[in-house]
């Protein structure tokens, strides 16, 4: 179960799990343009502000090691997963 606390693990679980996981965090249906941001940005957002870390070199092998089918899988997840926090908070 995905906790507020570790992002990284909503992620990996959500890779595992993502229809059920991302139920929880919304439609599936939003795209890179609801958020406002680049692509770039996003990712930025994701791994340097939720887990304090750099975007990987390599997001598509990041991608299929957390268990999404594709880099596009986890670039929608994310995309998920920062509608969800903004509107949230």
């Amino acid at each position: 179960m995905w906790k507020e606390s570790d992002p990284e693990a909503w992620v990996w679980s959500s890779g595992r799990d993502e229809p059920h996981t991302l139920e929880c965090h919304g439609p599936r249906n939003l795209s890179l343009q609801d958020t406002g941001l680049t692509e770039e940005e996003l990712l930025r957002w994701y791994f340097e502000s939720r887990l304090g870390r750099p975007v990987p070199a390599d997001l598509t092998q990041y991608s299929g090691l957390a268990g999404f089918e594709s880099r596009d899988a986890f670039c929608r997840a994310v995309v998920r997963e920062f509608c969800y926090c903004t509107q949230m908070h």
